[in-house]
């Protein structure tokens, strides 16, 4: 048994929950960022709204399982700040059981995400924020052990938070992770086919998805988009090229890392394809391309010595950090200190 290991992975998990601790405690006292007097209002008015799952999305317009979460802490008569810390520390415990099956360094996940979505996962979106953190768990069971009903389970759970989470369906029983160990020597042209193939399904699905949704025809009237050359855009095209040059090391073939990057293929196929509609670029785009929380952290202790990794690391948080306060969401700081109504 090699003691020195396990009291790195000790060490390293300790230092993972003072820093979501730290960082939960944040979130809770959080004031009027976007969609937190809506999650409020819920929070508060939970006891008198009928917990039918076939009724809950009509009336709420959030899902069934969100709803449960936040029925059990109001039955526990626990204030909605504390709500907020205990499903923003939930999000983090997700974020390292996925990182601890991959295989990954856990902390340095946790760096790779504060700079990225964190902001917009647990200040705004934090339905979103859950149901990928557990998304992603999911996944990594289903890789580590081959247990696919706990990993369905899984998937339900974070479908129930935010549907967003529902197109992780093509990873069931790891049919997309068995393909690629088979034909991992077509790699390359696996990630073109993909990424030309998700550009063209977005594109058709975007002609049709307003006729048979009424809140994407409501989404849709907002017009919003982005561009192809946004900086946001750019940074995805660059860091999806930095991926495919630096997938692989010498006598060394990592699965898990080649299923990431073709994750994040998908994502940016994605923001691709719905580049004139922003919801569905940044939302659904977003839980493919959250894999680049995973993706750094291995290349980095595959490819580069400690101290270019750390030179790579910090170039990465620097610009994740100005693009998420700055561009993505400019406004988010201020509001923060905004006193809810």
């Amino acid at each position: 048994m090699n003691y020195h290991n396990i009291f790195v992975v000790k060490k390293r998990s300790v230092l993972f929950i003072v820093i979501a601790i730290i960082f939960s405690f944040i979130t809770a006292m959080r004031g009027n960022t976007p969609d937190t007097i809506n999650y409020k209002s819920l929070y508060n008015e939970i006891d008198r709204i009928p917990l039918n799952p076939s009724t809950f999305y009509d009336q709420t317009y959030m899902e069934y399982g969100f709803g449960l979460i936040n029925a059990f802490f109001k039955y526990l008569n626990f204030d909605f700040s504390f709500f907020l810390f205990f499903y923003a520390f939930l999000t983090f415990i997700f974020i390292k059981k996925a990182s601890d099956n991959f295989g990954i360094n856990n902390v340095v996940v946790l760096f790779c995400y504060l700079p990225t979505f964190y902001f917009l996962h647990q200040w705004a979106q934090i339905r979103q924020g859950l149901a990928i953190a557990i998304a992603y768990y999911s996944i990594s069971v289903a890789i580590k052990n081959e247990q696919h009903f706990k990993s369905f389970i899984f998937y339900i759970i974070s479908v129930s938070i935010h549907n967003v989470a529902t197109p992780f369906i093509i990873f069931f029983k790891n049919i997309l992770f068995k393909l690629l160990i088979k034909l991992n020597k077509y790699y390359y042209i696996i990630a073109i086919i993909l990424f030309i193939s998700t550009i063209l399904l977005c594109r058709i699905f975007s002609g049709i998805s307003f006729d048979f949704s009424d809140r994407l025809s409501g989404y849709s009237t907002y017009e919003e988009s982005r561009g192809l050359l946004h900086p946001v855009n750019l940074r995805a095209y660059a860091l999806l090229l930095f991926f495919l040059l630096f997938r692989t090391k010498s006598n060394t073939n990592n699965i898990i890392l080649d299923f990431l990057i073709l994750t994040y293929v998908i994502g940016v196929g994605i923001r691709l394809g719905f580049y004139d509609f922003l919801i569905l670029s940044g939302r659904l785009g977003t839980i493919f391309t959250y894999s680049e929380i995973f993706i750094i952290p291995l290349i980095l202790s595959l490819r580069f010595n400690k101290i270019t990794g750390y030179i790579f690391a910090f170039i990465y948080f620097s610009i994740s950090l100005y693009l998420s306060l700055f561009l993505q969401t400019p406004e988010i700081i201020d509001q923060y200190f905004q006193p809810l109504p």
